[in-house]
């Protein structure tokens, strides 16, 4: 998340250059007044449209993680994918998880897969996040 707020801080502060380096030009050039204005009417827009999709970006990410605490809330977690889920939590591998529960690894491996399913989740630290948040683990 850290990248995505340097590219857009990078993006913006450029867009600033560029406006007073355009601001310059045109003032330093002969052109008339109405071209000067409609130069300062596409940068004002262009500003606005970046700041439309910064604010934008995080209230759709914010939401978006919204609705998957609260479909991982209604998730039915079976007793064993509660287990497995708690397990992880505490940072075990799937060899440790198969060996607290006296279950082969791949069957873990399938536990996993069916929790990110449920939790939306794409890794076992995204799923653990998910799960403390929906109260499903403390």
């Amino acid at each position: 998340m850290q990248v995505h707020k340097t590219r857009y801080l990078l993006l913006a502060i450029a867009l600033l250059l560029l406006s007073v380096l355009l601001v310059t030009v045109i003032r330093a050039s002969t052109l008339s007044p109405g071209v000067w204005v409609e130069w300062l009417v596409v940068i004002l827009v262009f500003s606005v449209l970046l700041t439309a999709l910064i604010v934008g970006g995080r209230y759709f990410s914010r939401r978006a993680q919204r609705i998957k605490i609260r479909s991982a809330a209604q998730a039915q977690l079976n007793p064993r994918q509660a287990d497995v889920l708690a397990l992880l939590a505490e940072g075990l591998s799937n060899r440790q998880i198969g060996e607290r529960l006296f279950i082969a690894e791949s069957t873990v491996k399938k536990h996993v897969s069916d929790l990110f399913v449920k939790l939306g989740a794409q890794r076992r630290t995204q799923a653990v996040k998910i799960a403390r948040a929906a109260g499903l683990i403390d």
